[in-house]
């Protein structure tokens, strides 16, 4: 795990009077809007036992994260897909109702709780697995690695130009921030990228929308 205060010299260098708890709580911030953006750092959560007849399940953030997006869920290793309370709540089906030994879609709240949109029927050890995208908490000191190694430079910009930005400090400079900030945000349409691709030459070709022709 790389330390936040690994950007300590080379953030001091560009923004002079910027003392070291202004740049870690800058550093901090930056990263976890980076985590949020790009959904990179994904971790896959301990495999929850599904209960027959409970279809609700808290999920729990790994230690010093906070779940940012369920990514994907496979019940009984099998793929399942997303839909929302809303939607369904919209069609004419009485959803709350069904039950199924393999529930089909699954929803996610704000409060980080998962429900099955129909209720299982039987108990499963193991049943449920879940990857999440997840971001470091406000008081968390360490990353992951790949943050450090990969986008050290992109998270590097983004801490200058945050710490420029700021108001009434001896270092304040908006010119500066934006031009830092041009950078960041710039690298951050690489970063998505990565998030289908990973480590591989995959190239990611846009599909056009299928249409249809209204006689």
């Amino acid at each position: 795990m790389a330390n936040i205060s690994s950007w300590l010299a080379d953030i001091s260098t560009r923004v002079p009077g910027a003392d070291k708890n202004d740049i870690d709580s800058a550093v901090r911030s930056v990263v976890r809007e980076f985590c949020t953006k790009t959904l990179l750092w994904v971790k896959q959560l301990t495999a929850i036992n599904i209960v027959a007849s409970t279809a609700s399940y808290t999920l729990t953030a790994p230690s010093n994260t906070a779940i940012v997006t369920v990514e994907r869920i496979e019940i009984n290793g099998l793929y399942v897909d997303p839909t929302s309370q809303d939607l369904l709540d919209r069609s004419p089906e009485s959803w709350r109702s069904e039950t199924s030994s393999q529930p089909s879609s699954y929803m996610v709240d704000a409060e980080k709780v998962l429900c099955l949109r129909e209720t299982p029927t039987e108990n499963i050890t193991g049943g449920l697995v879940v990857w999440v995208a997840v971001k470091p908490t406000p008081t968390t000191d360490t990353l992951p690695d790949f943050i450090y190694d990969d986008w050290y430079e992109t998270i590097l910009n983004g801490v200058v130009s945050y710490l420029l930005r700021m108001p009434n400090k001896v270092w304040s400079n908006a010119n500066g921030a934006e031009y830092y900030d041009s950078y960041y945000e710039g690298s951050l349409s690489s970063a998505k990228s990565k998030k289908y691709t990973g480590k591989t030459k995959l190239s990611i070709r846009v599909q056009p929308e299928p249409f249809s022709v209204i006689g």
